[in-house]
């Protein structure tokens, strides 16, 4: 993230130890999100992932683009329950994600061009982008190019055997780069591979239902490496009750060197074990427990950095997350799905004693606590030209190197047609945190709170059938305690034009503005021109 540079040190270690340290996937709504996905796959379950809002989905995520965090984006907008969920799903808004696809939050699936009698299906895409960049190379601007291939492809094996994989392998060269440490073994090309590239092999034998997976992902504006090794059954135990029982290996490592020298807890091994239990009450509801067990091991690193004299640390740290709860899913028909979740929650984290003898790092003493959690989640198609969706919770979630932190969160999104090739996306969003005391936190006299709002406005219009037209707006506040904020305005203009059927060309003008509140103000422009070419 080169915008930290241009920061003194002590919002550098303010940011650093709010925007790294944080979500990985870990609580209790997205343990069920996942683990809904993986009951789908089982043929009698298929319709349980169904996305209320359809088609419609694509033009939501498509109206939240700017609030999508990207490594060459200034302050990024970013959700502090989510932001280093390096797995998938790093904006604000969660519902409508892919676990086992890329094609979500932005990204546009390639239409199958081979599908032969063998049982093998496959769609293929080639994106070449490229951009000025006013931020790069220390606020010199610089050009930026990043081709990008993207895959999604099936294989029937047997009759009851299908072998999926689905993916995107991109690549970022900025010219002149002296500021972006991608890997370790390059400073000028960053490889990123897009969440949710995945390979998975199902077995469907009746009654149960076998998945065994792999899932990796690459963040290039984290310089993380996340790979996640599976095993889930689905068993119907009778015709309207069935068990699914998952376990998850997932392996983190720092590949750019630049975090794990300083901070504990990028790099890391996590154990979960994910269940439900569930009754179909009728054809439209579904009645059921859920429950999860997280185990969190972080390495033990030598902390340094920023030329501050930390120590090493001698104490072994783990957390592990708890949730067990009642769920219940209505789906009257295909426009409509909402879930609810309630349970209780518990945490326990065992962590390092004081990284200096002059109390800068006060330590942290065991944590041992639990509470209630809660999730709403609604999706719906309105009518024929209009949707929505709302979410709304409260639930602890991991944070890396530290113990956990609490958080309420709420959004609302709604997209529609407003007139003849108009279409008009609207989103909010609201975040309340709490995490008691971090030994890794840079604010230590008290439980650390910050709140994070915002809204997203889009605008998209047809004018002939080759040629669109749109223009965004978003803006955030983001206010964490010790009077340490900002609040970014971010703005866009783009046009869309179909050379053929399958290729398309973009060019689009993007711009950020963060006046800061006890941090430098900055501004940056993005010109982007790409082009999408499908197999």
């Amino acid at each position: 993230m080169p915008y930290m540079l241009k920061f003194s040190a002590i919002p550098i270690l303010l940011f650093i130890s709010t925007t790294v340290q944080a979500q990985v996937g870990v609580s209790p709504s997205l343990n069920a999100s996942f683990l809904q996905e993986l009951r789908s796959r089982a043929p009698g379950h298929a319709g349980e992932a169904h996305d209320g809002l359809g088609s419609d989905r694509q033009a939501l995520d498509r109206g939240r683009e700017l609030s999508r965090p990207e490594l060459f984006q200034l302050l990024s907008a970013f959700s502090d329950r989510m932001e280093a969920d390096i797995t998938g799903f790093n904006g604000p808004y969660q519902l409508g994600r892919k676990w086992f696809s890329p094609f979500y939050f932005g990204v546009q699936a390639p239409t199958p061009f081979l599908e032969n009698k063998d049982g093998l299906t496959l769609g293929m895409a080639f994106e070449f982008q490229t951009e000025y960049n006013s931020l790069v190379n220390d606020g010199k601007g610089g050009a930026i190019f990043s081709p990008t291939l993207l895959w999604d492809g099936s294989y029937q094996v047997a009759e009851n055997q299908r072998l999926t994989f689905t993916g995107g392998l991109g690549l970022n060269w900025i010219t002149g780069n002296n500021d972006i440490d991608f890997e370790y073994w390059s400073d000028e090309f960053g490889v990123s591979l897009l969440p949710g590239t995945s390979i998975a092999y199902d077995v469907d034998l009746g009654a149960l239902h076998l998945t065994a997976y792999d899932r990796v992902s690459a963040r290039p504006y984290l310089g993380i490496l996340q790979n996640d090794l599976g095993l889930a059954a689905t068993l119907d135990l009778t015709d309207r009750l069935a068990w699914t029982l998952n376990y998850t290996f997932s392996k983190t490592y720092d590949i750019d060197g630049a975090y794990g020298s300083y901070i504990r807890g990028i790099n890391f091994d996590m154990h979960t074990i994910s269940t439900e239990l569930a009754f179909k009450q009728s054809a439209s509801l579904t009645l059921g427990l859920e429950g999860a067990w997280n185990w969190y091991q972080p390495d033990n690193l030598v902390v340094s950095g920023f030329g501050l004299p930390f120590f090493d640390d001698p104490d072994t740290y783990e957390t592990q997350f708890m949730n067990i709860g009642l769920f219940g899913a209505w789906q009257p028909g295909r426009d409509l799905r909402i879930r609810l979740a309630l349970g209780f929650q518990h945490y326990d984290s065992d962590t390092a004693q004081t990284f200096r003898p002059d109390g800068f790092f006060d330590g942290q003493p065991q944590q041992d606590d639990g509470s209630i959690y809660y999730s709403l989640a609604i999706n719906q198609r309105l009518t024929e030209h209009w949707s929505h969706e709302f979410a709304l919770g409260y639930e602890s979630v991991l944070v890396l190197g530290g113990n956990y932190q609490l958080a309420h969160y709420a959004n609302y999104g709604v997209t529609g047609q407003v007139w003849q090739g108009g279409q008009f996306t609207g989103s909010l969003f609201l975040e309340y945190i709490d995490r008691p005391r971090d030994a890794n936190s840079f604010l230590n006299a008290a439980n650390f709170q910050n709140t994070n709002t915002g809204i997203d406005l889009h605008l998209a219009q047809r004018i002939t059938d080759k040629l669109h037209f749109d223009i965004g707006y978003a803006s955030q506040y983001v206010y964490w305690d010790g009077d340490y904020g900002f609040n970014q305005q971010m703005g866009s203009v783009g046009l869309r034009y179909a050379l053929s059927a399958k290729t398309n060309v973009n060019l689009g003008w993007q711009a950020f503005k963060a006046p800061g509140r006890n941090f430098n103000d900055g501004d940056h422009h993005r010109v982007l021109l790409s082009v999408r070419r499908e197999f």
